[in-house]
């Protein structure tokens, strides 16, 4: 089942990084700016939750996805609407955040 979020913000991510990240050591990707909509419409029936390929590309264009190094013990709040994607870890050591989610809906 898919589920389409809503046009308002209606959740936030904490994100507490639990060891150091880096390109190398699996950073999260970012896609800056995508929090300021739902994402009706944006997702592929057949690949499950993940944006379509097309949007993707479209999106690149405006603002590509960042993927920044950060430190062990860094906090991440986001709108929990912001396109964000786990990366490969190319290391051998293990790439732990701990996500905490609320939800702010009456």
């Amino acid at each position: 089942m898919i589920h389409e979020h809503l046009d308002f913000p209606f959740a936030m991510t904490v994100n507490i990084v639990l060891v150091d990240t880096s390109l190398e050591k699996a950073a999260t990707e970012f896609w800056l700016g995508t929090h300021t909509r739902g994402n009706k419409g944006l997702k592929d029936e057949r690949k499950g939750p993940w944006i379509a390929e097309e949007h993707l590309d479209a999106r690149r264009k405006i603002s590509p996805p960042i993927q920044p190094s950060i430190s062990k013990g860094s906090v991440i709040i986001r709108d929990f609407r912001l396109w964000h994607a786990g990366m490969p870890n190319q290391t051998s050591e293990p790439r732990i955040m701990l996500a905490l989610v609320r939800f702010m809906l009456l």
